[in-house]
């Protein structure tokens, strides 16, 4: 059973409340003990009195902004993980919180799954941390007591001199069995830079091992002894002779092919989804219960007649021409969780009016909260008229008796 220390502490920061009150329950769904912060300041107190795994902080704050918790945060504990949110789509905001030692980002608004896998994301990274460092101390030992521990762990660990074709000095059988070899000796008969998808990047992360001394979870697509793809995490350090001179590289590898390739599905999912979204004839809407918009296409702009910035910062509810439609659409909500063919007035940009009818879904969360609205509107103006018209026309067209 898992006790309260086991469970991964988060501290979640912005000083939007909404923002809050959306994304920590949803963490604590998955198991995850939240903390939150409204403020940067309070974010500082908090990194100064208790311990978190992951920090989760919105970048622009007020006198104290997440750059600032980011960089108290690494100061204080250098393995704490951290994810910045962004509102802003400028790449310089995300460029400069990696450069501090962000590990992750997520752009605001962000759909939960994203946010689940890039959070389970940095605690698989936090954890190859702790079982990198445990092997790098581990490598101090005699060779007897290293060669007894690495024959046993579940990663794979290796000693190949260095060069642009290499040697294999030794191999556990973690390695031998994640490139398909049946022991240390069939390793020994090949070079690491046969086991490279691209052997020219054999030369380069030599060469560039010898000048840094130690790499760090350094990912590299490499192959087994069949030519199956294989995505690995490397962790490597320099071994020096006692004259100076370098003996061979010690290193250590975490088989993420699978974390590869949720990544690429998780990417190509995404593009798919905003390539249907934007390309959509009819303008579909993403908002909060509340009414506050989370997301809205290109075609929603054109109806509205504003920006998609504009859009982001405006209530729905200030779009309906009689305010008490609004009460009447929550009704309905809550007797379906969904609407279909809700007619109604909307007003749009220069207080232009328009019959508009649309279909709502209400997409909840594990713990049955509200997660968002999602709805389809589209213009019936022409066709109203249109009817309107027809009507008369029909009435004009009927002789008096």
């Amino acid at each position: 059973m898992n006790t309260e220390a086991q469970i991964p502490n988060i501290l979640l920061v912005d000083d939007d409340l909404l923002v809050l009150k959306s994304i920590a329950p949803f963490l604590e769904s998955l198991g995850y003990h939240v903390t939150t912060a409204e403020s940067g300041e309070d974010a500082i107190e908090l990194l100064n009195r208790s311990t978190f795994d992951l920090v989760i902080t919105d970048l622009i704050m007020g006198n104290v902004d997440g750059y600032q918790v980011l960089e108290m945060g690494k100061n204080l504990r250098s393995e704490m993980m951290f994810i910045v949110l962004t509102g802003n789509s400028n790449p310089t905001f995300i460029i400069n919180a990696l450069r501090l030692g962000a590990d992750d980002y997520l752009v605001k608004p962000c759909e939960p799954e994203e946010m689940r896998f890039r959070v389970e994301r940095c605690f698989e990274k936090l954890e190859s941390k702790k079982k990198a460092k445990q092997a790098e101390e581990a490598l101090r030992e005699s060779e007897e007591q290293y060669r007894t521990l690495v024959d046993n762990l579940p990663v794979a660990v290796y000693r190949n001199t260095p060069g642009p074709e290499g040697a294999f000095i030794m191999a556990n059988p973690a390695f031998c069995k994640m490139f398909g070899f049946k022991n240390e000796e069939e390793v020994k008969k090949v070079t690491p830079a046969s086991l490279y998808q691209n052997p020219e990047e054999r030369k380069q992360y030599s060469d560039n091992l010898i000048q840094k001394g130690v790499f760090k979870n350094d990912e590299r697509a490499l192959q087994k002894r069949d030519g199956t793809p294989v995505y690995t995490s490397i962790t490597s350090r320099v071994m020096y002779r006692k004259d100076g001179e370098i003996s061979y590289f010690d290193s250590m590898m975490l088989d993420i092919t699978e974390k590869k390739l949720a990544e690429e599905r998780l990417r190509e999912s995404v593009q798919k989804y905003r390539s249907l979204f934007e390309e959509s004839k009819d303008a579909i809407v993403f908002t909060t219960q509340q009414g506050y918009f989370i997301d809205a296409n290109s075609a929603a702009s054109e109806l509205f007649g504003y920006t998609k910035e504009e859009i982001l910062k405006l209530n729905f509810r200030k779009l309906y021409v009689d305010p008490d439609e609004r009460y009447r659409f929550q009704e309905e909500m809550k007797e379906k969780d969904s609407v279909q063919g809700f007619e109604t007035k909307l007003r749009g940009k220069g207080d232009v009016e328009m019959d508009c009818i649309f279909d709502v879904v209400c997409r909840q969360g594990d713990n049955e909260s509200i997660l968002e609205y999602q709805g389809i509107i589209r213009d019936i103006s022409e066709a109203k008229r249109a009817q309107e018209e027809l009507k008369t026309s029909q009435q004009l067209s009927i002789p008096d008796n």
